[in-house]
């Protein structure tokens, strides 16, 4: 069934758009690692399940912060929901990196997601692509990609643009799942994601789903303040990359808003209005 539903959506999204491999993107194939189901294709803990609450096919992966016993000291820990594409150690450049063997430049991400957040949280879903240097034995980034998911009490679909610094051909892929900040680990907050597909279109095809983002914010990177012109919604909000709330404007008519960020620490930030437009930003002093 899943494999009609992926066809079709190919159809949908014209046929000159393609697709690229992702492993175990369905969801469907599983393995017992000790007391706990894996997603074959991916690197994931306890707090990671297969859901039958599904978007097609059988099973869905589910990110769900919760307690487990440590065999080792029989307490309990509290384990955020994480999951990346491979392990540590696979794909090109011996140095040890996650992801997966990969080459090609997609357009976009695209995939379904069902989020119960937590006390305000955000789910995170951001894709790094990345090529072995030889000179510097390390992965330089050639894209990113990073969504940013609010409540959604059914399957919504997300589309993330890859932005890319580089001209370069990728080798390694990573998709880097989180139902909100691991540091905070908020018991309870749910995230589930399922068919997933790295999407390539033409010159002159867009996808017919994407929002038009008026927000500007700048400068970018910022060390002190972030100005958001163009900011006509009612709310106003500032995330961390994983997901927590830092700081919400509300708009009174104001065509341009500041956040502080000069007690932030160094790297990447969100920030959404209430309609839904989302901005990357960083932050480096």
């Amino acid at each position: 069934m899943k494999k009609i539903f992926l066809i079709s959506t190919a159809i949908f999204c014209f046929a000159c758009t393609y697709a690229q491999t992702i492993p175990n993107a369905d969801f469907e194939s599983w393995t017992l690692a000790g007391p706990f189901e894996t997603p074959d294709g991916w690197a994931a803990g306890p707090s990671v399940s297969k859901s039958t609450s599904a978007h097609s096919g059988t099973y869905a992966i589910q990110l769900k912060t919760d307690t487990f016993t440590n065999p080792m000291t029989s307490s309990l820990d509290t384990i955020p929901g994480m999951a990346n594409t491979g392990m540590r150690g696979l794909g090109p450049g011996a140095g040890g990196t996650n992801g997966y063997a990969f080459t090609s430049r997609p357009d976009s991400l695209v995939g379904w997601y069902l989020f119960t957040p937590i006390a305000g949280e955000m789910s995170t879903i951001n894709v790094n692509l990345t090529k072995w240097n030889t000179g510097t034995s390390s992965n330089d980034i050639v894209g990113t990609a990073s969504f940013l998911g609010g409540a959604a009490g059914t399957y919504t679909r997300f589309s993330i643009p890859i932005s890319y610094s580089s001209t370069d051909l990728p080798d390694s892929a990573n998709i880097e799942l989180s139902n909100g900040d691991p540091m905070m680990r908020l018991i309870g907050a749910t995230l589930l994601v399922d068919d997933l597909v790295f999407v390539s279109n033409p010159t002159g095809i867009s996808d017919l789903n994407e929002k038009t983002i008026s927000m500007q914010c700048y400068p970018n990177p910022a060390t002190d303040l972030i100005h958001v012109a163009n900011c006509n919604e009612a709310q106003i909000s500032l995330y961390s990359a994983f997901g927590e709330l830092i700081q919400s404007i509300d708009n009174k008519g104001e065509n341009e808003l500041l956040f502080n960020v000069s007690t932030l620490s160094n790297g990447m930030y969100f920030i959404r209005t209430s309609n839904g437009e989302v901005e990357k930003v960083i932050v480096n002093h």
